[in-house]
């Protein structure tokens, strides 16, 4: 017999819609007291009400996530929650109940909160329940053209295998972090995944005091450094590699050998005004990596949709099936290319296009 998840998901010719909870953060410009903070995340209900949906909110990151679950058409969305991070005043549409959120973690600790509040309503949360969980990043930073790679019947398979589905970021060496250890992780910015395998991931929060990572002066954003006595202040919760990656990403840090080199976009020199704010950054990250590590050591596969057959007519997939897309990524980091110069070399190659 096939196990109870396939056959609750199983293909038919009327397949049965997955149940759906859709969390989203949107960012606003905040107050004094919480700068730049997200402001509020919702989970919003894809019923009649929205089809009367005027163009501007079309056009909002809300709205697009909407359009874009409705493309997909394999979801039933079952309810509406409005949180509320700071002090901003807020139009709520209906159906959205609101609840007050910290800010202690940005997204992640919405997101926390949300489901804390979920769970306590019989019935709601299922096993088989898929979370979605989105920010306003999902479009304002990496467009929308990736968007087209969750094809209906690859997201269907996929969460109903019990894997989690997003776009997949990786780097060139393992990292370890509390203990796990991995080269990859799930973009937060957009992903499914169903609750049962979800709670393996739980909570969204770092499993130490922040003291214990962090330094509050320094070269570093993290304890990472011997001390002149000859102690270890390093901090054994995150690997050397991971720390120094971190270092270049979020403060044009130095380059660290043998590794991708990039830089985040709001990247910032590090000063004792920048510390906290690139400390916040870095702590989000470690609890995005740290989502994906437990997933992966709960045996949680994690589904890349930058591998999808809908990708390049497919030959992202190939490559991926046949084993060359991560060593055709790695020579193109290590030869120095940019992707655009490698997407153009591949067409020569295959003889269209210059």
């Amino acid at each position: 017999r096939r196990p109870l998840h396939l056959r609750r998901c199983g293909r038919s010719r009327q397949p049965k819609a997955i149940p759906l909870i859709v969390l989203f953060l949107e960012y606003t410009r905040g107050t004094a007291e919480v700068p730049e903070a997200p402001t509020w995340l919702f989970a919003a209900h894809a019923g009649p009400t929205l089809a009367k949906d005027s163009k501007e909110s079309q056009r909002r990151p809300t709205g697009r996530l909407i359009e874009f679950l409705r493309n997909l058409a394999i979801f039933s969305i079952k309810d509406a929650v409005l949180i509320q991070n700071a002090d901003v005043p807020l139009q709520a549409d209906r159906p959205f109940r609101v609840m007050a959120g910290d800010n202690r973690d940005r997204e992640f600790s919405g997101w926390q909160k949300a489901l804390d509040e979920l769970v306590k309503i019989p019935g709601l949360i299922q096993e088989d329940t898929v979370i979605c969980f989105a920010n306003d990043t999902f479009i304002d930073h990496y467009g929308d053209t990736y968007l087209s790679w969750f094809d209906q019947s690859g997201v269907r398979e996929a969460l109903c295998q019990g894997k989690a589905v997003g776009y997949v970021d990786r780097s060139l060496k393992p990292v370890s972090l509390f203990g796990l250890t991995t080269d990859r992780w799930l973009r937060t910015s957009l992903f499914f995944i169903r609750w049962a395998e979800l709670k393996a991931a739980l909570p969204l929060r770092l499993p130490v005091a922040e003291s214990e990572i962090f330094s509050c002066e320094g070269e570093s954003l993290f304890l990472d450094r011997g001390g002149a006595d000859g102690t270890d202040l390093a901090s054994p919760h995150l690997s050397p590699n991971l720390r120094a990656s971190l270092d270049r990403w979020l403060w044009a840090g130095p380059v660290v050998a043998g590794e991708f080199d990039r830089v985040w976009h709001s990247a910032e020199r590090l000063s004792d005004e920048s510390r906290p704010r690139l400390q916040q950054k870095a702590k989000c990250i470690l609890i995005e990596r740290l989502l994906s590590a437990r997933l992966l050591q709960a045996g949680v596969e994690l589904q890349n949709v930058r591998v999808s057959s809908r990708r390049w007519g497919g030959l992202f997939a190939l490559a991926d099936r046949c084993q060359l897309l991560e060593p055709a990524q790695n020579f193109r980091v290590r030869a120095g290319f940019t992707a655009k110069e490698m997407k153009r070399n591949f067409k020569k190659f295959l003889g269209y296009g210059g």
